[in-house]
């Protein structure tokens, strides 16, 4: 809800992201396809389960590999969110929409 009132596109929630020859990369919490942009929330659980914290470091390379950005945020980041919020805009105002 914060990233809607603040005026930022309404992103696509839990979507299957693909590689360019349609294999799986991931599968993510928000994303803005248009910007190739993603949002993804680190709950505790990532940070101690060392399985979690293993997958978590493998797959922001895969995305970033397809030409996504990420954006990881954790509990502090939901207390303040205008951190994210203005970084998300820079983004969008920076990437090619498609």
């Amino acid at each position: 809800m914060r990233i809607l009132s603040a005026g930022l596109p309404a992103p696509v929630v839990n979507p299957v992201i693909r590689s360019r020859s349609g294999a799986f990369v991931a599968r993510v919490d928000l994303c803005w396809p248009q910007y190739r942009m993603v949002l993804e929330y680190e709950g505790d659980q990532h940070r101690t389960d060392a399985a979690q914290w293993h997958r978590d470091l493998q797959r922001v390379p895969r995305l970033e590999e397809e030409g996504w950005h990420v954006t990881r945020a954790a509990d502090p980041d939901l207390a303040d969110t205008t951190r994210i919020i203005r970084n998300l805009e820079r983004l969008m105002r920076t990437r090619t929409t498609t």
